[in-house]
């Protein structure tokens, strides 16, 4: 029976490395490097201007085709490309005072300098841009009359039509008034209202606590999925905190250590009082991995000796979450409540983490085969899947 039992530990503890491994494969960007940007510029619907950041790869099917469709040297000739043209104008729902905009692909601009074996790599995103201008440029008078610069309103979808890399980061601005919006989106879902004029809609004091309430809540959103599903450098790396400690205290100490570390360089990179270039940070953090596995399975590090480097390690986590933070393009109004919210929702998602596999190491722990089996596995399983990463962000 013993046997039997340890087999079958054996059969969960190899595929769950595979499970890792899988997953690591599929979110190799982890900080959301391939993810869709929409700027749209407007004061009225027929001087608007859409500018689409995308990657074509799911679009096209595949990424041989992708690369062929770079080297078109007339890609509206190419019955395929238009046809994935058309999906991506439709795909496109801007509403201004209620009259639905249709849009017309102005031009095209595959990413340069990149080779074919960039589009064929499966941890690198080459992005095109696309600039959209209204299809009905020369609207009548009443038109323009019923859409003017003062009393604009407008919201922004993008539908399942085509396939626009999750999440999209939607910015709205009006040269006229120098005002913009900021939001994250999925597919289909419908963002906030957005008034071209800052004084269109003067805000009573329940309406800024609202307003205050939605920002807050999209982005403790946004802080919980850049953790969980999307963040999984991170989570691992918490794994690997769990799998190192043997005691709740020392669980606590070094949890508390990286949680201050990272929400102070989040804070001061966010804020502008520190920049370090993202390609540095990326490998950082996949070999903050490999360390914390290897310390697992070779060293037993005093707890105060572990506080302290977890607290640098955090450090280098807190400036890859501030270069997704910092990608938001958020005006100085917003900017602190959605750090503040981003980074309860970071915690919020690192408590769950905890929450839910710590009851079952803790269980385990002082058991021979959690040391044999769980720990030594498990952290060879986050070393194998950080150094894929470290190789692949080189």
């Amino acid at each position: 029976m013993g046997g039997f039992r340890l087999q079958r530990l054996n059969a969960i503890t190899v595929a769950g490395i595979a499970w890792l491994l899988l997953c690591a494969s599929n979110h190799t960007q982890a900080h959301l490097l391939n993810m869709t940007k929409a700027q749209l510029v407007i004061d009225e619907p027929t001087t608007a201007e859409l500018t689409l950041t995308v990657d074509l790869t799911r679009e096209a099917g595949s990424r041989q085709t992708y690369y062929q469709w770079s080297q078109l040297p007339n890609p509206y000739h190419d019955p395929a490309f238009v046809a994935m043209l058309d999906r991506l104008t439709r795909a496109v729902i801007i509403i201004a005072n209620g009259r639905h905009l249709s849009w017309h692909v102005h031009s095209v601009h595959f990413p340069q300098d990149v080779t074919e074996a960039d589009f064929l790599s499966p941890v690198q995103w080459p992005m095109t841009q696309f600039k959209l201008t209204p299809a009905n440029p020369n609207a009548s008078d009443n038109n323009k009359r019923d859409t003017n610069a003062i009393d604009l309103h407008v919201t922004a979808q993008f539908i399942d039509h085509f396939k626009f890399e999750e999440p999209i980061a939607l910015r709205v601005f009006s040269p006229h008034h120098d005002h913009q919006m900021n939001r994250w989106l999925v597919r289909n879902q419908q963002s906030p209202r957005f008034a071209t004029h800052p004084n269109g809609q003067p805000q009573t004091g329940h309406q800024q606590t609202v307003s205050w309430m939605t920002t807050f809540g999209h982005y403790l959103t946004l802080g919980v999925a850049h953790i969980i599903p999307k963040g999984w450098d991170h989570t691992l790396f918490v794994l690997g905190i769990l799998l190192g400690a043997l005691t709740w205290r020392q669980l606590v100490l070094c949890i508390s250590g990286f949680t201050l570390a990272h929400s102070a360089t989040l804070a001061l990179s966010s804020l502008g009082a520190i920049a370090v270039p993202n390609h540095w940070v990326e490998p950082a953090i996949a070999l903050t991995l490999i360390y914390i596995a290897v310390e697992n399975i070779l060293l037993k590090p005093r707890p105060l000796w572990r506080f302290w480097v977890i607290l640098v390690i955090g450090l280098i986590h807190g400036l890859g979450f501030a270069a997704v933070f910092n990608g938001f393009g958020l005006t100085t109004e917003d900017r602190l409540t959605a750090l503040f919210a981003f980074n309860v929702g970071v915690e919020l998602a690192q408590l769950l983490i905890v929450l839910v596999a710590w009851p079952s190491i803790s269980w385990l722990v002082n058991r021979p085969v959690y040391r044999q089996r769980i720990h030594s596995a498990g952290s060879l399983a986050i070393a194998t899947v950080g150094l894929f990463w470290l190789v692949d962000r080189l």
